[in-house]
């Protein structure tokens, strides 16, 4: 019986569950190489430790009836996966957003994040992030003590030339149209 490395799985599991060689372990082969290098503790190993636990694991829950994996919400965002998704997008307005970072943040795959999230707000990430870029512009555009060239970055926009095109298409006028018109 051999104990994995501390370092492949938590101590716990490997006191309890001292795992046998098989004979596909044997010496020489890639499944005894990879068996070896993961009692070592080295980092391929390690990730070949977790494709088996991750199989072990799921066949374990298909026997047993138990959920180990969660499934994405049926119908959008649960209210948690909302609010954090939200609050990741203003955390970086000023910054590039990726699907996978807005994924990773609501435990979701890339695909079912998506999915969700537009099932929820009727809009896709990044449409939303445009919406949230232009309540702040028009935010910023509001007080006099911040110049639309200073703007453009804040809400994300890497030139101050591209900034008035899409303020200017979701707003209908020119950030500077828009401060005048405020003003008066």
């Amino acid at each position: 019986m051999t104990a994995l490395h501390p370092s492949v799985f938590p101590e716990t599991f490997a006191s309890e569950w001292p795992l046998p060689r098989c004979p596909a372990q044997s010496a020489g082969s890639p499944v005894g190489h990879l068996w070896d290098e993961a009692v070592a503790g080295s980092p391929r190993g390690a990730l070949f430790a977790d494709c088996a636990w991750n199989a072990v694991a799921l066949a374990h829950s298909a026997s047993s009836g138990e959920r180990l994996v969660d499934q994405p919400a049926q119908s959008g965002l649960d209210p948690w996966q909302k609010r954090r998704s939200v609050e990741h997008l203003c955390a970086h307005i000023s910054e590039i957003v990726t699907l996978a970072s807005l994924a990773t943040a609501t435990n979701l795959s890339t695909f079912h994040f998506a999915r969700a999230f537009k099932q929820t707000t009727d809009l896709a990430p990044f449409a939303f992030l445009r919406h949230l870029r232009a309540e702040r512009a028009i935010e910023l555009l509001g007080s006099n003590e911040v110049s639309i060239s200073e703007i453009a970055p804040a809400v994300g926009h890497e030139t101050p030339q591209a900034f008035p095109r899409v303020f200017r298409a979701k707003v209908g006028a020119s950030p500077s149209e828009y401060r005048r018109e405020r003003r008066s």
